[in-house]
């Protein structure tokens, strides 16, 4: 029976013909067909216009339970007890089932200029004749891992935006790249409203790409227009957003677009879907994806199967424009996100904004059920917008609430989030209620949490006996503290919360604690005489403890963290006060003791390069030794009229500060051994800790007077204390300089942020520390005077005949020249939208530039300089690489010697790790080839050094995680996590593969979730036969990537060994 939708009335007559009950039924897309299977083990198809059967299929020999149209038309598949499934193409006899009549299918096969016929043909505006579709003079403005914004205009002088599609990599045309743009323009084409940005035509932009042509917003997205105007209406702009979205059903705020007039507006239909049936079709791989993370709703996240809908979009909808931050910013990475979703966790109320007040809780409450578990407690798009505008409307006395159907009753049920007002997915609004207190208090008291502000001070409480060391993480975003209460404890340095339990193990006092330069090893010391070393993710021990004859006061990881420097407490026997080095793997001594002390050894400490160890003694010495040798270098150092209780290098190792019983601090210098200037006098009793700044000009002490002092060298004089209500046992600087951590009798751990009073402290003030304030060219001065090279010379900086070839979510890969005519690529970081510079972009360029300027190997992709691009990027020049990455090469070449490249990978990876250097993302598109079939390691935006180095990054740069198919499993576990050289030799692993499969890991898990479940179970990926066969050889290579991908970051090989193993046994085999 066909029936009508309005009136609820039967169509014309039943469709008779089956002999049997007929369990299924499908239409055709555009309506003109249906098909049917029934128990009489028929097929059949109906036309619709004149209610008639027009042909039977008798393929099956039992029951037909299901059939379905393919999205096209062409086909009709069907599933009988038979135990078959078959798919027969009708699209010959009957063509206008399948909607196939030219130009309404779209394909990937079709070619740029295909596919814009087509579009035009289905009533979208032709541009070309309003505007010069090169647009020489166009900029880009801001991108994304498939197009770029340009900034265009029309020959009558309006501005326009241009979002061109890159459908062209390496000079192949990316026709799945080009249907997903042709989808996005046809879907925004159609829609008309004042909450939607307006699409006015498209261009063949630049005789190449698929270009989208709208109004030019000056605004710029919403993100940036709340950033620039904090006292926005933000209601209004909701209702605004909420307007456009129940116009028209994907968004979250980075595309909502804010006109001059201050209305936002949706833009970026990427990702949109229509259930109406169009004049234009699209094959069914056209649209996957599943939006940004932080924005997607539960039943879309933790489903392997993505089915976006009007319910998710109100989840989205919840999102961002009253915090002014990306949901969940608490969490550093998107797996954290997921952990938070899967938990229920929601995000936290941001109270500055959404006040404990009545207009306050009301949005509140509303945002809540917006993002309800369940899909359908949602309210709709126009329940939102009706329940804003009445809140607009009503007195501040009042309340607003969507009111169930009349056949519901309004009470509080419980949710995935607790105990909270549910809306009924019928519900519709009515306006005001005034039993909406009533819901507000069953949920604010368990929903509402303070925003996060930025603070001068943090205190952590949890130790419950004194602190007696802390130490910050190499990039600083950690503290760790070890006290008297037998635990180590991790602390989050920028919010006060710890991360993690107590590290427990030790069974009496905890004196020190160390935080290896390479950010996975925790290293602890005890009056119980051992040393216990701590894995920084798991926070389980790591093996067993190293064990000495008597209490361990002071201890230090070596830069490369293969050595430990211990100095000893209390011993009956003078030769057992000595210095001495542990080897960590081993966990026995490395060497001989140094000895010269006659007293306790309070303080040791490494030189930066990890040649020298200096030691403070209650025998009131110094002394300096060569940790190769052995061998006293200096020493004993004597000043100080009683017990030296610490003794540090500067960073930079010309000085050594030293702080003693006596009450001062002494300046030495490191090749005479002679004191500098007079002792640093202030501390009115025992001084017991002493640290130096980043760049050597500022040193902080803390000792029994309850003062944190900080001193200025350059002068010889404090220039500002700290009072603290107990005794300071220990003090240490962050590596970026701005924050000062410190542990004390009264059970605390406390840091502050010192660098707005003392920004040379922080080291903010010269062309050395690169932070997110500098300017493009300060920050280009910065890198050529730390040793980069200026290619400006060489080339025209304007490279206007420059074509874009690819790019991500933050910069673009130009293929230019030299003056000389040698081609090259130039790496331009998109630091500015919408005329605004993004500094953190910005920075994470200068960051990956200054690693790759340091980079010397065959297997490393060299950097040949650096440019200002265009005069506002900043642009990394280097080889122009003909084969691409490796992924592309391997297509272009299957027959490679896959073997060698393997060899190729690890050596660069090798290399990298011999300079202290992590590349932290490593995987086949971060790999280029050369002509002669050479592999190099390029990409070093997410290298992070343990070295200390010319050029200091303030630690904000740097803190994402990698791509999450080569991504360790102790970083998937960690909501902080450090990249460290295991788990780029777990990236190799995975890089291995692909380099023989072709293909990413888990080629056969379409989303991130999945590969996250696979990864935590230890599952890992399918050995590829084909490629790495059942033989010796083939067995050796994959009982190696076996051992890359140990869930134990310590049994995974170096990539020293993996080297070793590749060259001397398996490509030998």
């Amino acid at each position: 029976l066909l029936w009508d939708t309005r009136s609820g009335k039967m169509i014309g007559s039943p469709y008779e013909g089956h002999t049997n009950v007929v369990p299924s039924v499908d239409f055709s897309p555009r309506g003109t067909y249906v098909v049917s299977g029934g128990r009489d083990e028929t097929v059949r198809l109906w036309d619709v216009r004149t209610g008639r059967e027009v042909q039977q299929f008798h393929e099956h020999t039992k029951s037909v339970w299901s059939v379905a149209f393919s999205p096209c038309g062409k086909y009709v598949a069907s599933g009988s007890a038979d135990h078959n499934v078959i798919i027969r193409n009708i699209s010959c006899e009957y063509p206008e089932s399948a909607d196939n009549i030219r130009p309404h299918i779209i394909t990937n096969q079709m070619s740029t200029q295909q596919i814009f016929d087509c579009l035009i043909a289905s009533d979208c505006v032709d541009l070309s004749s309003q505007m010069d579709t090169q647009q020489d003079a166009a900029i880009i403005v801001s991108g994304g891992g498939f197009g770029d914004i340009w900034n265009g205009q029309l020959h009558n002088g309006e501005k326009v935006a241009i979002k061109a599609w890159r459908t062209s990599a390496m000079g192949q045309c990316d026709y799945k790249t080009l249907k997903r743009a042709a989808r996005e323009l046809y879907c925004w084409s159609r829609m008309e409203h004042p909450n939607i940005h307006q699409l006015q035509g498209v261009i063949i932009f630049q005789d190449r790409y698929l270009g989208m042509v709208s109004e030019w917003m000056e605004n710029g997205n919403l993100h940036e227009y709340i950033l620039r105007h904090p006292d926005v209406d933000r209601y209004e702009l909701y209702v605004d957003v909420a307007a456009g979205l129940e116009y028209m059903h994907s968004n979250n705020t980075a595309n909502v677009l804010v006109s001059s007039d201050g209305v936002a507006r949706i833009s970026d239909f990427d990702f949109s879907v229509m259930s109406e049936v169009t004049s234009l079709v699209f094959s069914e791989s056209s649209n996957s994806r599943s939006g940004s993370l932080r924005w997607t709703a539960p039943e879309i996240l933790l489903e392997e199967v993505r089915t976006r809908t009007t319910q998710s979009d109100v989840y989205a909808l919840g999102m961002e424009i009253f915090s002014g931050t990306v949901p969940y910013p608490d969490c550093r990475t998107d797996i954290g996100v997921i952990r938070a979703v899967e938990r229920g966790t929601l995000p936290t109320r941001p109270t500055k904004r959404l006040g404990d007040n009545q207009k306050g809780n009301m949005m509140w409450w509303l945002l809540v059920h917006c993002w309800a578990w369940d899909s359908r407690d949602r309210p709709s798009s126009r329940q939102v917008v009706e329940t804003n505008r009445q809140a607009g409307r009503q007195d501040a006395n009042k309340r607003v609430r969507i009111a169930r159907s009349s056949n519901q009753t309004n009470e509080c049920q419980p949710t995935r989030y607790g105990s909270t007002h549910v809306l009924d997915s019928s519900a519709r609004c009515e306006g005001l209620l005034d039993d909406h207190q009533n819901s507000l208090e069953c949920w604010t008291a368990q929903l509402q949490k303070p925003s996060s502000v930025r603070v001068i001070m943090i205190i952590h409480e949890g130790h419950t006996n004194a602190v007696k060391s802390v130490a910050f993480s190499p990039e600083g975003n950690l503290v760790i503290s070890g006290s008297l209460d037998r635990t180590i404890r991790i602390w989050n340095a920028h919010r006060p919360y710890p991360i993690g339990d107590p590290l427990k193990g030790h069974s009496n006092s905890i004196f020190s604690v160390s935080y290896s330069p390479l950010g996975n090893i925790i290293a602890s010391a005890s009056n119980d005489s051992t040393i216990r070393l701590w894995d920084v993710n798991t926070h389980q021990q790591l093996g067993e403890p190293i064990q000495g004859n008597s209490s361990f006061y002071f201890i230090d990881l070596s830069p490369d963290a293969k050595l430990i420097a211990s100095g000893c407490g209390w011993s009956g026997n003078l030769d057992s006060y000595t210095v001495q080095l542990w080897d960590v793997e081993k966990r026995t001594a490395a060497s001989d003791s140094f000895k010269g002390h006659t007293g306790y050894v309070e303080s040791v400490r490494f030189s930066s390069d990890g040649s020298r160890v200096v030691s403070g003694s209650f025998d009131k010495t110094i002394y300096v030794w060569d940790v190769q040798r052995g061998a006293t270098v200096l020493g004993p150092l004597e000043g100080h009229s009683k017990s030296v209780r610490s003794a540090v290098f500067s960073p930079e190792g010309s000085q050594i500060v030293s702080c003693s019983d006596d009450r001062t601090l002494r300046l030495w210098d490191t090749r005479t051994g002679g004191v500098i200037g007079n002792p640093l006098e202030g501390h009115t009793d025992h001084v017991y800790s002493v640290a130096f700044s980043p760049r050597d000009t500022y040193v902080i002490s803390g000792g029994s007077d309850k003062m944190i002092r900080l001193w200025d060298i350059r002068t010889g004089r404090e220039v500002q204390s700290f009072p603290k209500p107990s005794i300071v046992w220990s003090v240490a600087l962050s590596p970026c300089g701005q924050y000062v951590a410190s542990g004390s009798d009264d059970c605390k751990v406390t840091i502050r942020n010192i660098s707005a009073a003392f920004p040379d402290s922080a080291d903010n003030s010269g062309p050395r520390m690169i932070t997110s304030q500098m300017s493009t060219e300060q920050i280009f001065d910065c890198l050529l005077a730390s040793g980069c090279k200026d290619l400006s010379s060489q080339m025209d900086t304007r490279q206007d005949t420059a074509m874009i070839m690819s790019g991500g979510g933050f910069g673009d890969i130009w293929k230019g020249q030299l003056h000389n005519g040698g081609k090259v690529a130039i790496k331009a970081w998109r630091t500015s939208a919408m005329g605004q510079c993004d500094y953190k972009t910005l920075k994470r360029a200068a960051r990956e530039l200054f690693f790759w300027s340091g980079m010397d190997h065959p297997n490393i992709h060299r950097l040949q300089g650096v440019i200002m691009f265009r005069d506002f990027y900043l642009g990394m020049v280097s080889e122009w690489m003909d084969n691409g990455n490796l992924h592309e090469y391997l297509l272009k070449s299957p027959d490679a010697d896959r073997y060698q490249l393997c060899i190729h990978v690890a050596s660069g990876l090798e290399y990298m790790h011999s300079r202290n250097t992590v590349h932290g993302d490593l995987k086949a598109i971060n790999v280029l080839v050369s002509s002669d079939g050479t592999a190099k390691i390029s990409d070093f935006d997410f290298s992070i050094m343990s070295e200390v180095s010319s050029l200091v990054f303030s630690e904000s740069s740097n803190s994402r995680p990698g791509s999450l198919r080569w991504v360790a499993l102790e970083l998937l576990l960690s909501d902080t996590p450090t990249r460290t050289t295991q788990s780029d030799v777990y990236a190799l692993g995975m890089t291995i593969l692909e380099i023989f499969t072709g293909e990413a890991p888990y080629p056969e898990c379409r989303h991130d979730f999945v590969i996250m479940r696979k990864v935590e179970k230890g599952i890992l990926p399918d050995r590829p036969l084909e490629r790495l066969k059942d033989d010796k050889k083939g067995n050796m290579m994959w009982n190696l990537l076996v051992k890359c991908w140990s869930g134990d970051p310590n049994e995974r090989p170096s990539s020293r060994q993996v080297v070793d193993t590749l060259v001397s046994e398996i490509y030998t085999a």
